[in-house]
């Protein structure tokens, strides 16, 4: 997959030779999918449970972290964060 990203480093660089585990959910692995929220395009990441604790709420765990307002775990949007600070985590129903 010829795609760059930002995460790790703060600067553009390619996939590749990201020096952390990184996945890139594209605008066709969505439609393929055919998801509809954050926490179910999770679910096509290998490593990641998702589960639903109710009709509001997800638990998202990835290697260890286990909560619902995760802080540990960066989720972005056409690279573009969706932590929230003031909340202290991501808002999974986005």
């Amino acid at each position: 997959m010829d795609v760059n990203v930002n995460a790790v480093s703060r600067k553009e660089e390619p996939l590749g030779p990201t020096p952390a585990a990184v996945t890139v959910i594209t605008a066709e692995d969505i439609r393929r999918s055919g998801v509809t929220s954050i926490p179910e395009a999770l679910r096509l990441v290998p490593g990641v449970q998702v589960a639903r604790i109710n009709a509001s709420s997800w638990a998202i765990s990835a290697r260890g972290f286990n909560t619902q307002v995760s802080n540990k775990m960066l989720v972005q949007i056409d690279g573009r964060t969706v932590y929230s600070p003031i909340f202290g985590g991501v808002f999974w129903e986005l």
